[in-house]
């Protein structure tokens, strides 16, 4: 019975959150691009100072990944997406005509519901929150039901945070009872206008989602590829830094090393002083008892847990300064464990011939697995890379530089973003860095040349903001 009550709960919370949601986005609609801009930096401010301590409620409920890894990560970011806010305009006039008439108009989609994993619940949040902001949409969060604890603790400090700093009543919304019936009312709800799916598969698998665009985002098992001109030491340093960041999590960090069998010895050493921890026999046989139930679902115990914490909690010691466990392997079979995804500094490690083997091998990975959204590869021969950049199944393709970084946009040429589009793993409508500008569409104007159309001399913006201070007013 009780269970029934939960999922009466969830459905009937799914419509209440959902029509918030559009009554708020009604008042919404007239805020223009300078408004949004002016909140999104207040909000922005105000978030940063409480930052840790949100964190610290994250962690304290499952103690999952670093929050050191995790502000770093967000300062960072945050340092450039802040200097990036006034360069681009996305809602409202894009485009005027040389009679002053508008050709262009930048349309927010409308409430945004966003699904979220059980880790990183709070960066994951915030950025869904940035890019509703700037977009000129609601937005309604949707914890995993094991971090809907914290839902109570988190989301309303946020929503202060966001009216105070003068967006709508139930600009944001959040589900504390979450099941799986409440998430197929909520995404399914005609007050709904578009679903970010952060890699919350079973979702985007067993529901459909007609009439609305969803997308899917995932924290990738990106494969990385050292071809014997690489710089090796270099390319080892930055494969471990990135797998060890976060314990795992980073939206894009490298799972799987594939290396050329003539500099393979060298890698292994290379990834052994830089903090790899090569496995025996004995102690992978031990780690899979223990990380992986029913064939090769991974344990929710092991999520951004130490390389440490996983080896001691299998049976078997490392040194205290092994950060990445690698299991060696000579191949690909069905029932890897080790090619599955793995939210946990755990890597796969093979060896190739030659570079064709290798790619063979990386789409293997990609595509047939469904692992990951981003590759790497560390070369200098441009006609590999070249081959590599033709080949590949994925929305981004790194050359000679870590992943955990590069994959968000921090130091690359990517957009900034926490969301890193999975179409390339058969999920979602994008494979490309899922920002603001996706959650709005182009409006077309077309004026015929021979009619006449008669001008007043009020500012459009002007106009604008008069009708948002009424709405505001009403209210």
């Amino acid at each position: 019975m009780q269970l029934i009550d939960n999922d009466l709960k969830s459905l009937q919370e799914a419509r209440i959150v959902s029509e918030t949601a559009r009554d708020s986005f009604g008042m919404l609609k007239g805020y223009g691009q300078d408004e949004l801009n002016l909140i999104l930096k207040k909000v922005i401010d105000d978030l940063t100072k409480i930052l840790p301590d949100l964190l610290k409620i994250e962690y304290a409920n499952k103690s999952i990944g670093s929050c050191e890894d995790k502000l770093d990560l967000y300062n960072q970011f945050i340092e450039l997406y802040k200097k990036d806010i006034d360069n681009k305009k996305i809602v409202g006039p894009l485009l005027f005509n040389d009679k002053n008439q508008i050709e262009k108009m930048g349309v927010p989609l409308g409430p945004v519901v966003t699904l979220l994993p059980i880790e990183n619940t709070v960066l994951y949040s915030i950025y869904a929150l940035l890019i509703a902001i700037k977009s000129g949409n609601t937005l309604v969060m949707v914890p995993h039901p094991k971090m809907s604890s914290i839902s109570s603790k988190i989301y309303p400090q946020i929503q202060l945070i966001c009216t105070n700093a003068g967006l709508p009543q139930g600009f944001l919304g959040y589900m504390n009872n979450v099941t799986f019936n409440g998430v197929k009312e909520l995404t399914a709800s005609s007050e709904v206008a578009a679903v970010i799916n952060v890699g919350c598969a079973e979702y985007y698998d067993q529901i459909n989602i007609p009439s609305k665009p969803v997308f899917y985002a995932e924290t990738g098992s990106t494969p990385v590829f050292i071809q014997k001109t690489a710089d090796i030491a270099k390319a080892s340093s930055q494969i471990i830094k990135s797998r060890a960041f976060d314990n795992g999590l980073a939206p894009s960090s490298e799972q799987f090393v594939v290396a050329e069998s003539s500099i393979s010895e060298d890698v292994r050493t290379q990834l052994i002083n830089d903090g790899a921890y090569f496995m025996n026999k004995e102690e992978e046989a031990k780690l899979r008892q223990t990380l992986f139930r029913k064939g090769t679902e991974v344990s929710e115990e092991y999520i951004g847990k130490t390389a440490k914490w996983i080896a001691n909690r299998s049976g078997f010691s490392i040194p205290d300064d092994a950060l990445v466990l690698v299991s060696e392997q000579p191949y690909i079979f069905e029932d890897d464990p080790f090619a599955v995804k793995l939210k946990c500094p755990i890597m796969a490690f093979y060896k190739e011939p030659d570079w064709r083997h290798a790619c063979e091998k990386c789409i293997h990975l990609l595509k047939e697995k469904r692992n990951g959204h981003t590759l790497v590869i560390h070369s200098k021969d441009d006609k590999i890379i070249k081959e590599y950049a033709i080949q590949k199944p994925v929305g981004r393709m790194i050359v000679n530089d870590s992943a955990y970084l590069a994959g968000v946009g921090i130091g690359s040429s990517f957009p900034l973003s926490m969301f890193l589009g999975g179409q390339t793993t058969g999920r979602g409508c994008t494979a490309k860095n899922i920002v603001a500008e996706d959650l709005t569409y182009q409006r077309m104007i077309y004026y015929n040349g021979d009619s006449e159309i008669s001008s007043d001399d009020k500012n459009f913006e002007e106009d604008v903001l008069k009708k948002f201070l009424n709405k505001i007013l009403e209210n």
